[in-house]
């Protein structure tokens, strides 16, 4: 098989926004490995993926709002490069 040649990516491109459950795991990242210090990592971010799905709807619109700014926001760069 042949293998097709990586595109060289642009370092000054704009970055793509963080989604939703992203911008919920930075969140909560630092005060969950504190609450759980004995945690690994993958163990944390099923705990945390876990309080992700039972969140109530009105806590996930807050970041459901804030991804929609940052992914508009990446839109405009986007266009402005």
């Amino acid at each position: 098989r042949k293998k097709r040649a990586k595109k060289e990516k642009d370092p000054n491109a704009p970055k793509r926004p963080a989604t939703s459950y992203i911008l919920y795991q930075n969140d909560c990242r630092q005060s969950m490995k504190e609450k759980n210090p004995g945690l690994h990592n993958t163990e944390l971010l099923r705990y945390i993926s876990e309080t992700w799905k039972s969140l109530p709807e009105q806590e996930k619109s807050s970041y459901e709002a804030k991804a929609a700014k940052l992914k508009h926001d990446y839109e405009d760069a986007v266009r402005e490069y």
